[in-house]
C-alpha cells in the first residue's frame, strides 16, 4: 500500500532508494527525520501560544511524546506552565 499523496512508481523508487541505504544510514535517517518531526511540533505549539519560549514549547511537546509518568521522572516539574 502506497501513501495516498506519492504516486505507486514514486513509492516503489523510495522504497528501492531505502532498501540500498546501509543499516547505519537508514538509523540516520530515522534519527532526522524524528528530530524534524519534533521541530515540527514545537513550531505548531508555538503558533497556537504566542510567547511561549521555544524551551517550554519544547517541553510540552515532550509531555505529549512520553506521557505524564515518564515525563515528571525524567524533568520533574520542569515545563509546568
Amino acid at each position: 500500500m502506497h501513501p495516498r499523496d506519492t504516486t505507486p512508481d514514486a513509492h516503489r523508487a523510495q522504497i528501492e532508494i531505502w532498501r540500498a541505504m546501509s543499516p547505519a544510514r537508514r538509523v540516520r535517517l530515522a534519527i532526522e527525520m524524528s528530530e524534524r518531526a519534533r521541530e515540527i511540533a514545537i513550531a505548531g505549539v508555538m503558533a497556537r501560544e504566542p510567547g511561549i519560549s521555544h524551551e517550554a514549547a519544547r517541553l510540552r511537546v515532550l509531555r505529549q511524546i512520553f506521557g505524564e509518568t515518564l515525563f515528571e521522572a525524567a524533568y520533574g516539574s520542569r515545563g509546568e506552565s
